[in-house]
């Protein structure tokens, strides 16, 4: 069964106690998705879901959010589809966001 719900658990380390370790309903897919990927890099306010077994088949398609610099209130924010497709169609598996941080150069 594809869904098009997505869900979010917001993790903080900063202590405080407000909706801290809490789902929470974000805007649905553009496209149903089962047996995909997600993920987001730390810093960047970017969420991916990636590929999956769509309604008639596997999918290539990418969607983002930016929940960084997004306005208004979550049930305000918007998946986009990423013009850059997965190099083939997939499901049932993983995916990891890495920033990388620039090395500081000593004198």
């Amino acid at each position: 069964r594809t869904l098009a719900a997505c869900e979010m658990l917001a993790l903080s380390s900063s202590g405080t106690k407000t909706d801290e370790n809490q789902w929470q309903a974000m805007p649905n897919l553009l496209e149903h998705r089962g047996s995909h990927a997600a993920c987001s890099a730390a810093g960047t306010g970017l969420v991916f879901a990636l590929g999956g077994g769509g309604v008639d088949g596997n999918l290539d398609s990418v969607e983002i959010l930016d929940i960084g610099t997004a306005k208004g209130a979550m049930n305000e924010w918007r998946w986009h589809t990423m013009k850059g497709r997965l190099s083939s169609p997939r499901h049932a598996f993983g995916a990891v966001a890495c920033v990388t941080k620039p090395s500081s150069k000593e004198s």
